[in-house]
């Protein structure tokens, strides 16, 4: 009987432990948070160009969208300036000139001179 038991607690034991799965969004999104996250803090400018460099190349066109609206200035200002080479037209037609200025301008109180 003690046999059966020890079978049991460890087949449910083992079964227990097991790797969760992880689904690849959810391995993506995490990635691209942790790029995200290099690139704001990066202090100097070597540094950040290699991790907006690694960011953007990483980021497909939703998560540049998302990017668009990062709370840091730089990420959302770069993400828009990439936008323009976006294959999603909609994307591409938020990185117009107009539209960027008017966001630089919503989003650091400074008013763009007039052309």
């Amino acid at each position: 009987m003690s046999r059966i038991l020890l079978g049991l607690y460890l087949l449910v034991g083992t079964a227990a432990l097991a790797p969760v799965p992880i689904a690849a969004d959810e391995i993506r999104a995490a990635r691209i948070e942790s790029l995200r996250k290099t690139a704001a803090k990066a202090v100097d400018n070597e540094v950040a160009t290699k991790a907006y460099k690694a960011l953007f190349s990483f980021a497909n066109d939703e998560e540049l969208s998302a990017l668009r609206n990062d709370d840091d200035l730089g990420i959302a200002l770069y993400a828009r300036w990439q936008a323009r080479n976006s294959k999603d037209l909609q994307l591409r037609a938020a990185s117009h000139p107009e539209r960027l200025t008017g966001f630089l301008e919503g989003r650091t109180g400074i008013k763009c001179p007039a052309t």
